[in-house]
């Protein structure tokens, strides 16, 4: 499948069955991932949108696929403007700095320099405009890598109250469980 044919896809509405079926064109090596990352990008947000959830799904069942722009992904995090595809790359975040993600992933970023990934996220997760969902995720994905910087936790926590203050269900459910993770007791204010 050429980029253009890629766009084209992209272009209309996908539904969970085109997604995987683009998807599976990646792992038969039908289509280029490299061209996939490089939509996620695209000025169309929506377009971009859809390429992202393509990304997202492609890394949770055919993470093999993924390795080859593994690097790339990384780079781009921090520049990845587009909300909506902000969404799924903290969750492909969170998927690769769990201390139990794949050990594929363990293996090849675990002298990646990830100040910048934390300087990003944490602009994110204050950003009044970033929405719910990818807060929430951020959070979770600073927690995975808290070892990576001293600062990281108690910077964390004081986000993650000023959150809970006036935070909805999400950001109550995954702040106060994050909070758990970090060892903060849970007093009520």
């Amino acid at each position: 499948m050429t980029q253009e044919e890629l766009l084209k896809e992209l272009a209309s509405t996908l539904f969970t069955i085109k997604v995987r079926t683009l998807s599976d064109r990646i792992k038969n090596n039908e289509l280029a991932i490299c061209d996939l990352l490089a939509c996620c990008y695209n000025p169309k947000k929506q377009l971009a949108f859809r390429a992202a959830w393509v990304l997202e799904y492609t890394v949770f069942n055919f993470p093999q696929s993924f390795l080859s722009v593994l690097n790339d992904f990384l780079a781009g995090y921090i520049i990845q403007n587009n909300l909506s595809c902000q969404r799924h790359y903290t969750k492909i975040m969170i998927y690769l700095t769990k201390h139990n993600s794949l050990s594929i992933f363990q293996f090849k970023i675990r002298d990646f320099n990830f100040e910048p990934i934390i300087d990003t996220t944490f602009e994110w997760l204050i950003n009044p405009k970033t929405p719910i969902a990818v807060k929430v995720n951020c959070i979770e994905i600073l927690v995975n890598l808290r070892s990576k910087s001293d600062w990281i936790e108690e910077e964390l926590k004081a986000q993650i109250k000023f959150l809970l203050k006036d935070g909805g269900p999400a950001v109550q459910s995954r702040g106060r469980k994050m909070l758990k993770v970090l060892g903060f007791e849970m007093v009520s204010w």
